[in-house]
C-alpha cells in the first residue's frame, strides 16, 4: 500500500529496468557509468524510444493522465482535500503521530483519497513524482509553436536536474513553489499551487528524500 518512495532519479531508472527484466520486456533504459577527471562517477542514461518495457513517464503524458481529459485545477478535482493528500491540518485530512523520520515526512498509504477520471491515485499530493524530462525552466516557452512536440521535451544522458510533478505532503514545512511555478489565482491558497495539474518542480537527480517516489508507465502498440 506504501508508494515507493526514497528513491533517486537514476534509483528509479534502474527500478523500471528491473521490473521489465522481471516481465521479460524489453528495458528502456542502458546505464552507461564513466568516472570524469575529479574521480567521480557520472551516469550516462540512454533512452530506447522503442523497447516495450517500463519506464518514467514524461512530463507530458503526466501531465495528461493527471488530468485525464478534465478541466480539473487539480488530478480529480477542484477542491484539494478530495484528492489529494497536503501539509498539515484539516485541509490535509488527519495529521498523522509518528509518521514522519527526522528529515522528511513518511508519506500516506496509496488510494485513500478520490481518483482521477482515469482511475489514478494520489497524482496531486502525498509524495512528488519523477519524470523522464531534464529540467529546463522556460522549456515550453522556447519552444516554437510550429515545430514538432518531442516527447520528453528535454532529454539529456546526464542531467543534473529532472523534473518532478505532483508535489508532496511535508508535515513539517508549508510546501514551497519551485521558480517557474505561477503564483495560484485569487482566492486560492498559496500552499495549493505547486499541486495543480499544471504545476511544474525541479528535482536533483541524486535527491532520495522520502517524497520522491517513481511512478512508471509502459508503452502499448494499440491494434
Amino acid at each position: 500500500q506504501e508508494p515507493l518512495t526514497s528513491i533517486t532519479w537514476l534509483e528509479a531508472v534502474y527500478t523500471c529496468n528491473l521490473i521489465s527484466q522481471l516481465a521479460s520486456l524489453t528495458p528502456v533504459y542502458h546505464v552507461e557509468v564513466n568516472q570524469n577527471r575529479f574521480g567521480y562517477e557520472i551516469a550516462h542514461v540512454l533512452l530506447n524510444r522503442e523497447a516495450d518495457g517500463y519506464r518514467l513517464p514524461s512530463e507530458a503524458e503526466w501531465a495528461y493522465f493527471a488530468r485525464a481529459q478534465q478541466e480539473h485545477i487539480y488530478a480529480g478535482a477542484d477542491e484539494l482535500q478530495e484528492v489529494a493528500w497536503f501539509g498539515a491540518g484539516p485541509a490535509g485530512g488527519h495529521k498523522r503521530a509518528k509518521r514522519a523520520t527526522a528529515s522528511s515526512s513518511v508519506p500516506y498509504p496509496a488510494a485513500l483519497k478520490r481518483p482521477n477520471a482515469w482511475g489514478l491515485y494520489d497524482l496531486s499530493g502525498n509524495v512528488l513524482e519523477w519524470c523522464q524530462d531534464a529540467w529546463l525552466e522556460d522549456a515550453y516557452a522556447q519552444r516554437p509553436d510550429e515545430s514538432p512536440l518531442v516527447d520528453p521535451l528535454v532529454w539529456s544522458t546526464s542531467a543534473n536536474h529532472r523534473v518532478v510533478r505532483g508535489a508532496c505532503a511535508d508535515e513539517h514545512r508549508p510546501i514551497e513553489a519551485p521558480a517557474g511555478f505561477q503564483a495560484p489565482e485569487e482566492g486560492q491558497c498559496g500552499l495549493a499551487a505547486p499541486l495543480r495539474c499544471g504545476a511544474r518542480g525541479i528535482g536533483q537527480d541524486d535527491d532520495r528524500r522520502a517524497c520522491r517516489r517513481a511512478e512508471i508507465c509502459r508503452r502499448v502498440d494499440s491494434r
